[in-house]
């Protein structure tokens, strides 16, 4: 009888956690859906900083431009990317720590720890994703930051992960202490030197 009961309480535990998960996946995901539009504009607001542009000056004149120049669907743009790197970090740094809590870390004061860690761990993995969808709010739009040369023209987010692997771009921005130049160079007396070559970028 002992040994059923322990055989049943992991059961339940991984019951809970499942559907804990489960809620916590519908949670996130209605709450970015419901903030893409103003992620949107925050992105663009920044972006527009590379050529001194005015185009998204406040909240309300934003939304009247996308809507103007892209209809619905421009307060969705970089969606589906944003949504599945935070969907697939909820699910990973929740599964770990869960098993590492559960089954490796008895001491409850450094569950904390695990959680923290375990996020920091998932947003690395997650991370190309993030980028992905920051260069799809932007492109393709009149700032000059979305548009050739600083960036090629992509039909959809899948070919825009597709060129930034190529280019070796997909984790540009992650380092919080060094920034690593990985665009187009050529050798200059021996030195690798950073150009601006059209051929480095592609227009669809």
């Amino acid at each position: 009888m002992a040994t059923e009961t322990m055989q049943i309480a992991p059961r339940n535990e991984r019951a809970k956690f499942a559907r804990t998960l489960t809620n916590d996946i519908a949670a996130q995901a209605a709450a970015i859906i419901a903030s893409q539009p103003f992620n949107v504009i925050a992105v663009r607001m920044m972006a527009q900083f590379v050529g001194a542009e005015k185009i998204y000056s406040g909240v309300l004149s934003s939304i009247g431009h996308i809507y103007h120049e892209e209809g619905l669907l421009g307060f969705f743009s970089g969606l589906m990317p944003r949504l599945l790197g935070e969907l697939v970090a909820l699910v990973i740094s929740s599964t770990i720590t869960y098993f590492i809590n559960s089954y490796i870390i008895s001491d409850r004061e450094l569950h904390t720890y695990t959680m923290a860690t375990s996020r920091f761990f998932a947003s690395a993995i997650t991370y190309p994703f993030h980028v992905v969808a920051n260069c799809m709010i932007v492109n393709n739009t009149k700032l000059l930051a979305g548009s050739p040369p600083h960036m090629a023209l992509y039909e959809s987010w899948t070919d825009c992960w597709s060129h930034l692997s190529r280019t070796n771009q997909l984790k540009r921005g992650s380092s919080m202490l060094w920034r690593y130049y990985t665009g187009p160079q050529v050798v200059i007396q021996g030195r690798a030197m950073p150009v601006n070559t059209d051929s480095f970028f592609k227009q669809l």
